[in-house]
């Protein structure tokens, strides 16, 4: 199973026409001053919204758990799993951010390579730590700030991000073979 969210490319005139109204007069040729902006009523979203978005996408996620004060789904894409963690969130499970996260434990991690990652790549952090029973463990991470008023819809771009670069991640500390380059068209 591939997750392939719905994209919803959001350019940056778009962006910074929402940040500052969409007129482009002068500050002194304006004739009444901007609105005030306002607050969505929902500055976040719920956590029973983005696991039925996830689901709605096509991935398989579990159900809603808490533990030690952290609320998650565990989700399950192909032969990889990953976890979604609910953070900034009200006593109405409304969460101003989300952070997707993944461990890999297998013979190719090593700190050289988690740095290397770190060192080349400017999205999904990465960590090297050794586990209890002494394996190595490579955990990567991307954190996503939740806009108001912008529903569930705005995690297209970042769980295809998250999910692209988690495979990208994975071939790279050798959890996934490498796929070979294609052979060149022989000669006529």
């Amino acid at each position: 199973m591939r997750i392939v969210p719905p994209s919803r490319p959001l350019t940056l005139m778009a962006l910074m026409a929402a940040a500052f109204g969409a007129t482009a007069l002068p500050a002194a040729a304006q004739t009444a001053p901007a609105a005030p902006v306002t607050q969505a009523a929902e500055p976040g979203l719920s956590v029973t919204a983005v696991r039925d978005w996830l689901i709605s996408v096509g991935a398989q996620v579990g159900e809603i758990q808490r533990q030690d004060g952290e609320t998650f789904v565990q989700v399950t894409d192909g032969n990889v799993g990953w976890t979604v963690l609910f953070n900034a969130c009200d006593t109405a499970d409304v969460c101003g951010a989300v952070q997707f996260s993944a461990v890999f434990t297998n013979p190719g991690v090593t700190l050289e390579k988690v740095n290397d990652w770190n060192r080349d790549h400017r999205f999904l952090k990465a960590f090297y730590i050794v586990g209890d029973d002494a394996k190595p463990l490579a955990i990567v991470q991307y954190d996503v700030l939740i806009m108001g008023g912008l529903g569930v819809d705005q995690l297209g771009d970042h769980t295809l991000l998250w999910v692209e670069l988690l495979e990208t991640f994975g071939t790279h500390i050798g959890y996934f073979a490498a796929t070979p380059p294609a052979a060149p068209a022989p000669a006529q």
